[in-house]
């Protein structure tokens, strides 16, 4: 069994590295047509702003599940029949076939010793019954974690060979942080085990409810964020498109009107007054448009619902603390938001300023050699951490409180 959880490992490694490379390869051909900038004139590339700053492929990316955005290829351009078939990373391959091979090896762990009599004669030497549960525990987490550790240490050798990517220090902190984390997880779903062999008197009765509970933490309850969300209701994107249609009529009568009104008394509609007022009344229909601030308040109360109810499997509690620090989680989105509000910005006064000088000077023509790009910038090892600090907390508590239930339960336990 062992043989073929690593051999699936390095299969689904190395698929996850050509998937990686391939969505790389995107990437750069986006970014490349995206520099083109001495083919546009100011107002058309305007409209190229919204879609350059998009977020690049993670370098763990290839371990952990990224939260991918348009990087404009459709799925006509590829195999579309992928999009029915999800592919399996090493996150997934580590919360969903380790948890199951770590409630198989720990049913058996009481309640079949127990049957066998087992249990009966180690517990009739002079040994703490709380040293009995730690052994069993600790025995069992070694077991896994060997084999854990070799297809750890095969996938993150695969990846550093294959993998068209540039190992940064952050990225190997992160390793190591993410290898603690598998542990920690690996050994709560070990205790939970221990905990229904106790409980259950029949090795059969506790291999079934270990299935069922195995089930539950790692098919069902991730699931009911997702639909527990969707009862907050979130305007439509239909919506918010239509919306901002209208709020950009608004602004051209709006502006319209403004410069009528310079025009009539003397004053240049171009002066620096008028275009003082355009701003704050485009501002001021942006702050109106109510359909948009229900749309980002709702996306807000969403995402936090879904999280909190997320924590109730250590499955999701693993797969969030591991995808923060790998940096292929929500946080890392959060940010992009933010880098692009100010790289937009950026943009916009650099294209005022074009648009003034070819007015101003009707010989000039502009290079765009000096137009700011979008680099983002990934965050630090302590971001990541803070990101990661709830759900990695919940996995410790989720360990102690199953180890401490294991122990009292046991000193109570009837042997015989």
């Amino acid at each position: 069994m062992f043989v073929v959880i690593f051999t699936l490992n390095i299969y689904s490694t190395i698929e996850q590295i050509l998937s990686y490379n391939k969505d790389n390869e995107v990437f750069q051909e986006y970014w490349i047509e995206h520099q083109k900038f001495n083919q546009l004139k100011p107002n058309d590339l305007q409209s190229v702003i919204f879609n350059m700053a998009i977020l690049p492929p993670a370098n763990l990316g290839m371990m952990f599940p990224e939260i991918k955005q348009f990087v404009g290829v459709s799925a006509i351009d590829q195999n579309s029949i992928k999009y029915l078939f999800k592919k399996i990373n090493f996150g997934i391959f580590i919360g969903i076939i380790f948890s199951l091979l770590a409630l198989i090896l720990s049913f058996h762990t009481i309640a079949g010793e127990r049957e066998e009599g087992m249990l009966k004669l180690v517990d009739s030497y002079p040994v703490k019954r709380a040293k009995i549960i730690t052994g069993k525990w600790l025995g069992i987490v070694t077991t896994i974690g060997l084999l854990y550790s070799a297809c750890y240490v095969v996938t993150v050798l695969l990846i550093v060979v294959y993998a068209n990517i540039q190992i940064e220090s952050v990225d190997v902190i992160s390793l190591f942080l993410i290898y603690f984390i598998g542990i920690v997880y690996i050994s709560g779903i070990v205790l939970l085990g221990i905990y229904i062999s106790i409980k259950v008197r029949h090795s059969y009765l506790s291999l079934l409810i270990s299935l069922l509970v195995w089930a539950l933490v790692v098919l069902v309850f991730p699931s009911i964020p997702d639909y527990a969300g969707r009862l907050i209701k979130v305007p439509s994107s239909l919506q918010m498109f239509y919306s901002e249609i209208g709020d950009g009529a608004k602004k051209s009568v709006k502006i319209k009107e403004i410069k009528e009104k310079y025009k009539k008394n003397g004053i240049a509609e171009d002066s620096k007054e008028a275009q003082m007022e355009i701003e704050k009344a485009i501002i001021q229909i942006s702050r109106q448009n109510s359909i948009k601030q229900k749309f980002e308040d709702g996306a807000l109360k969403r995402l936090g619902l879904s999280m909190g109810l997320s924590f109730l499997s250590p499955y999701a509690s693993y797969t969030l603390a591991a995808n923060e620090v790998a940096a292929t989680g929500v946080s890392v989105n959060i940010l992009l938001m933010k880098q692009r509000e100010g790289y937009r910005k950026r943009l916009r006064d650099y294209l005022k300023q074009i648009k003034e000088r070819s007015r101003n000077d009707p010989q000039y023509k502009p290079d765009y050699s000096d137009i700011p790009k979008f680099v983002f910038k990934n965050p630090p090892v302590l971001v990541r951490l803070a990101a990661a600090g709830v759900p990695f907390m919940l996995l410790l508590i989720f360990n102690i409180s199953f180890f401490i239930m294991s122990l009292r339960s046991f000193r109570k336990y009837d042997v015989r």
